[in-house]
């Protein structure tokens, strides 16, 4: 048994992959935001308790500024991190799954890695993201993949456990 499918880095790609990384393993940072937002949203009922409109107004402001800003200087990142990096932006990475391993094969050179050496599998709508690392991870696009390589994914999924 093996399959094959084809990953190229695009900005998009890499977009979808912070993402997916802030909400499903890095839940601390999404655990912070949450608990700010909170934060503010009570500086909002204290604020009307109290009668300040000034108070009311900075603390909804801030309600609705904050995370707008984080969007806003995360995309900023990200894509500044893509650009810098000419080599991921031309490079097509090729996986082979097999049954207790895969194969990353790239113009950077090869590399087998072990299903237990996985940190964890993460699925979204479009991909599939096999994580080293709390915060690395090798893309898989679903739509590049064929239904047995997608079940087969699936699959690793429920016995990667972080």
């Amino acid at each position: 048994m093996m399959y094959e499918t084809k990953t190229k880095w695009t900005y998009e790609e890499i977009k979808k992959l912070n993402y997916a990384s802030l909400v499903a393993v890095s839940r601390t940072s999404m655990v912070t935001f949450i608990v700010l937002q909170i934060v503010l949203l009570i500086g909002v009922a204290v604020s009307a308790l109290l009668n300040r409109d000034s108070w009311i107004f900075t603390f909804g402001l801030a309600c609705i500024l904050f995370p707008v800003f984080l969007y806003f200087s995360m995309n900023r990142q990200i894509k500044r991190s893509y650009e810098s990096n000419k080599m991921i932006q031309k490079d097509v990475t090729t996986f082979r799954f097999r049954e207790n391993e895969f194969e990353e094969l790239s113009e950077r050179g090869n590399k087998v890695i072990q299903y237990d050496e996985l940190f964890a599998v993460q699925e979204t709508k479009t991909n599939f993201y096999l994580y080293i690392s709390k915060m690395q991870a090798y893309n898989i696009i679903k739509a590049n993949c064929s239904p047995e390589l997608i079940s087969f994914l699936q699959e690793l999924k429920t016995r990667v456990k972080n």
